[in-house]
């Protein structure tokens, strides 16, 4: 490469094999980029002697070993990229001395360990993945004090303990994933401070309690993910005020846990931007209030595995953007309204295991889905153009005939 070069852009190329060590010779490299490559081997010591870089990027390649502790050196370093790998062993602390660090992507590998404290001193840091590696131990409070955090990533590991309460520093965040790990306690209400966020994601967890009503303050939140936990309590009327939210989870374990009870208050038909409402596996009780009908840009619609009953009110039929409906195993009474048939995007309807009467009106029918599942018991109702029918103990929709039978 001429000396005057300084960026060295080989990304999606055929390139492959090892990083040679001869590439610490690069010293006036500021950019590196070989990712999506067949690269593999280590990464050399040697990197480190290229002080003024200020973008490494080997990601999506076949890197193995270690992270050197070389790569302190980099005091420039402002990019970090290297998810998607095979690099194991643990995160160096020596990576806090990189202090222009904006973004630290190490996620997708088979990192163990803990995850440094030391981090939280990169007052720089906007983008920090680290998810989808065996990372064990806590959430250290200190990592907050990072407070230029924008999109913080750590789910999909092996951590545990608490969300410290300090969460309330990342005042710039917008995208938050702790999922996919075992943490416990609560919903921390400092979370609800944070203004500019748009994303939370806990699935997967064991997060328990009521959720806080102050849930309704996180104004720019488009997408809560807060599903299979051990939530308790009530579904807050507060949610209302997330007008703005297009996707809202909040679904209960498959054990027999704690559950969620109450009713499905009406202020949710105020949540205008859903297109996703998942509640299932919850003790939810009462009916589906008439109020779900001004959820006119929802898809999906999952209320599975509950206690909610009553008649299917006829304002379903206003929600003609939706594609999923899954109402079975509840305590859902009287006909299916002929409403229904409005639905003309409906592609999987799932009514089993409820107190239905009657027959599948013919508008339903006329919709074609390519899955709808009734009841297999013909004395309670009919529905002569589902796919398969189940019986009520049925949790996978099996059982029984295909189109034009519910016979099973």
């Amino acid at each position: 490469l001429p000396h005057s070069s300084a960026i060295l852009n080989l990304r999606e190329t055929n390139v492959d094999g090892p990083i040679p060590s001869e590439i610490g010779r690069l010293e006036w490299l500021q950019e590196l980029d070989i990712g999506q490559t067949n690269v593999n081997g280590t990464i050399p010591s040697e990197i480190g002697n290229i002080i003024r870089l200020e973008t490494l990027n080997v990601a999506s390649c076949d890197l193995r070993g270690t992270l050197p502790s070389s790569l302190s050196r980099l005091s420039m370093l402002r990019s970090l990229v290297l998810n998607i790998n095979g690099i194991s062993g643990t995160i160096p602390t020596s990576l806090a001395l990189l202090s222009g660090l904006e973004d630290l992507r190490v996620g997708g590998n088979d990192l163990n360990g803990t995850i440094p404290s030391e981090l939280g001193s990169l007052s720089k840091l906007a983008e920090m993945d680290i998810s989808r590696n065996s990372l064990s131990g806590i959430l250290p409070p200190e990592l907050f004090n990072a407070t230029s955090l924008v999109n913080l990533k750590v789910d999909d590991n092996n951590l545990w303990g608490t969300i410290p309460s300090s969460i309330r520093l990342l005042s710039a965040i917008r995208e938050l994933d702790v999922g996919s790990n075992a943490f416990n306690g609560t919903f921390p209400v400092e979370m609800t401070t944070l203004s500019l966020l748009e994303k939370v994601d806990t699935k997967t967890c064991r997060l328990s309690g009521q959720l806080p009503t102050e849930i309704g303050l996180m104004s720019r939140l488009d997408n809560a993910l807060l599903q299979d936990n051990l939530w308790t309590g009530t579904v807050p009327s507060e949610l209302g005020l997330l007008t703005s939210t297009s996707r809202f989870h909040i679904s209960g374990q498959i054990t027999n846990g704690p559950k969620m009870f109450g009713t499905i208050p009406p202020e949710i038909g105020n949540m205008t931007d859903l297109t996703v409402l998942s509640l299932y596996r919850n003790n939810l009780t009462g009916t589906l209030p008439t109020e779900i009908g001004r959820l006119t840009k929802l898809r999906l619609l999952r209320l599975f595995e509950g206690r909610l009953s009553g008649s299917l009110p006829t304002e379903l039929g206003l929600l003609t953007d939706l594609r999923e409906l899954e109402l079975h195993l509840n305590d859902f009474s009287g006909s299916i309204p002929t409403e229904l048939g409005l639905l003309t995007q409906l592609d999987r309807g799932l009514f089993y295991g409820n107190n239905l009467t009657g027959t599948m009106p013919l508008e339903v029918c006329a919709v074609s889905p390519s899955v709808l599942i009734g009841g297999c018991n013909l004395t309670e109702w009919d529905c002569s153009c589902c796919t398969s029918c189940s019986r009520p103990g049925g949790r996978g929709g099996g059982g029984g005939g295909g189109r034009g039978g519910g016979s099973g």
